[in-house]
């Protein structure tokens, strides 16, 4: 009885094993992912950029706009996986020192995910003066990032 169990076990945990290496993504499904994201992300800035310029806040749009885009800062993190930058061959403008710095690199996501949190009470105002000055706030924050960590 004791060495049936203890094969259940076994066998439970690789099975176990198993669904988890089957749902690990591919370094090139991580790299398209954050491509993806990042372009997301690019396009909600354009929107509220848009508004900003015609000087009307489209609240139901911007709200689209800023919880994508904020929404995507959270998780900005989990888009670079050990072994996902240039060593992969594969088209990606992430520098090493994505990897090399990690304090760095997440100190900068941190500066972007504290400016995209007040991005929904900037487009909740209506004010797009006020829309323009955070949406200037995140630009800031996004550069910061990559003129450390993104190529050309």
């Amino acid at each position: 009885m004791r060495v049936a169990m203890m094969a259940l076990a076994a066998g439970a945990m690789v099975a176990i094993a198993g669904v988890a290496v089957a749902q690990a993504p591919s370094v090139g499904d991580a790299v398209k992912l954050r491509q993806a994201n990042m372009k997301q992300m690019g396009g909600a800035m354009k929107t509220l950029a848009d508004m900003v310029k015609s000087g009307t806040v489209d609240k139901a749009a911007g709200t689209e706009a800023a919880k994508r885009i904020d929404g995507h800062a959270q998780s900005l993190l989990t888009w670079y996986p050990v072994g996902s930058g240039p060593e992969t061959g594969l088209e990606t403008k992430a520098k090493p020192e994505i990897w090399a710095r990690q304090d760095d690199f997440k100190k900068a996501a941190d500066g972007l995910k504290a400016e995209t949190a007040k991005l929904q009470l900037a487009v909740g105002s209506g004010d797009a003066a006020k829309l323009g000055a955070q949406v200037q706030a995140i630009g800031k924050a996004c550069g910061t990032c990559h003129e450390q960590f993104r190529s050309k």
